[in-house]
């Protein structure tokens, strides 16, 4: 429904076939009734683009917590890589005896 629609429902106005009011309703108290909706659907308008204003907001809000979060858990789960491949070359370097414990720091060095 437009604003224009909401308006004369909100009066209690039928606008005719050609969008003029009737000759019967072109009173003041008619113009005054339309100009009472027009005032009360326009605040009905604003208070509701307010709400969707905050609600866009929190949305917002939310949206950047959450990428927060993924990207905390992304660098979590690159920690825990790390460390699960460091563990799998320690125990693969215990099986190889020909490695010196020298050898072994450096390689283990190098998976960080």
């Amino acid at each position: 429904m437009s604003i224009v629609q909401k308006i004369f429902s909100k009066a209690d106005v039928e606008l005719g076939d050609t969008n003029h009011l009737p000759p019967g309703q072109r009173t003041q108290k008619i113009f005054r009734k339309i100009i009472k909706a027009a005032r009360e659907v326009e605040s009905e308008t604003v208070d509701h683009e307010l709400e969707l204003l905050e609600a866009k907001g929190e949305a917002e809000k939310q949206r950047n917590e959450a990428l927060k979060e993924n990207g905390d858990l992304r660098d979590e789960i690159r920690r825990l890589e790390g460390e699960l491949l460091k563990h799998r070359l320690s125990n693969r370097m215990d099986e190889i005896a020909a490695l010196k414990p020298a050898d072994k720091a450096k390689l283990l060095e190098l998976a960080h």
